[in-house]
């Protein structure tokens, strides 16, 4: 990541180096640190990891360098929300599914076992998804704040 895509970040937000300090839990020194000048961050793994975790969490995207050289950032349209709930829908069809084949299947121990591994992988995908979903939706419920 390069110290103009995390300054570009920021702009979008509307936060300053404090602002950001605040809601990544990085110091303020160090943010005015590894935001002077220009090139790559340089930080230390703990201190880049929260970084791009805070900007994930909040719905920014740092776009790595395309063929000409070129960088970005991006904020997360709302409508990305929308894949979540496909996502839940398409879930929930293969949880039907699954249930479907093993009252299918019986009491045969190998085939139910495989049926039963894949539906607990299905319900954790569903735990995650709800809760990125969650997340995302308290994330533009704020943005609908600062407004």
């Amino acid at each position: 990541m390069q110290k103009a895509q995390l300054k570009a970040a920021r702009a979008l937000k509307g936060w300053s180096q404090e602002d950001f300090a605040a809601v990544s839990g990085v110091s303020v020194p160090t943010m005015r640190r590894i935001e002077a000048g220009t090139g790559a961050l340089r930080a230390s793994p703990e201190v880049l990891d929260k970084i791009r975790k805070t900007l994930e969490i909040h719905g920014i995207e740092i776009q790595e360098p395309d063929a000409t050289g070129g960088i970005g950032v991006r904020l997360i349209a709302a409508d990305d929300l929308g894949r979540f709930s496909q996502l839940n829908e398409e879930l929930a069809t293969a949880q039907e599914a699954l249930q479907a084949a093993l009252r299918y299947v019986g009491p045969e121990k190998d085939v139910e076992a495989l049926v039963n591994a894949a539906l607990e992988t299905v319900e954790r995908a569903q735990a995650a998804s709800a809760q990125a979903s969650k997340e995302w939706a308290d994330m533009w419920d704020e943005i609908g704040k600062e407004d």
